[in-house]
């Protein structure tokens, strides 16, 4: 019987760390490809017309898996971090690692109020948390590159929407969760010129 628990024991352990292994391996493999898909395509200048040049950059690159949904990337230098950012904050945007642009957010390259979430997790937002005002983050697209600068945090409810109908110009809106269910952070950013 002490030999059958152990066996079982052993068995549960093994099976765990094969399972912990597996999610290492997927978390990094899909930091992996986005950083290719970021050094790949959002690295390069491209203007008006030179879409054939990109596309034959890309074959030449092999990156097949390039989404015509990417909007540009956003890059967090104090953690080394950087997310592809994709239109929407449903579950199929950021349960796969993307940051999301809210349907509220103005555009990257325009002087709108950008609102941007992801989730919680190793190498998206988890890191947020321990920003401090006065730190930097990046917002690239193909053509432009803005630098906006942390000038406040904030923890609200999840059912709080005050902070949407502000209208700010410049700005950069950073949405995750925390780990007291039903609260959000907000991080607020202001362009720096």
């Amino acid at each position: 019987m002490i030999r059958n628990i152990k066996i079982i024991s052993l068995v549960v352990i093994l099976l765990s760390l094969c399972i912990m292994f597996f999610l290492t391996i997927n978390d990094r493999y899909d930091i992996n490809v986005q950083n290719e898909i970021i050094d790949n395509v959002f690295s390069m200048e491209i203007t008006d017309g030179d879409d054939n040049l990109l596309r034959d950059f890309l074959n030449f690159k092999s990156v097949s898996y390039i989404d015509e949904s990417y909007l540009g990337y956003i890059y967090i230098p104090r953690f080394n971090i950087k997310r592809i950012i994709k239109f929407g904050t449903d579950d199929d945007v950021l349960n796969a690692g993307y940051v999301g642009m809210h349907k509220l957010s103005g555009a990257l390259d325009n002087d709108d109020l950008i609102i941007l979430a992801g989730h919680n997790i190793s190498n998206v937002f988890s890191k947020l948390h321990s920003i401090s005002i006065g730190d930097f983050i990046y917002i690239n697209t193909k053509k432009i590159s803005r630098k906006f600068v942390v000038y406040d945090k904030q923890v609200v409810s999840e059912y709080d929407i005050n902070y949407l109908e502000n209208n700010r110009n410049k700005e950069l809106l950073l949405i995750t969760c925390t780990k007291v269910s039903g609260e959000r952070l907000l991080v607020f950013l202001k362009e720096e010129l």
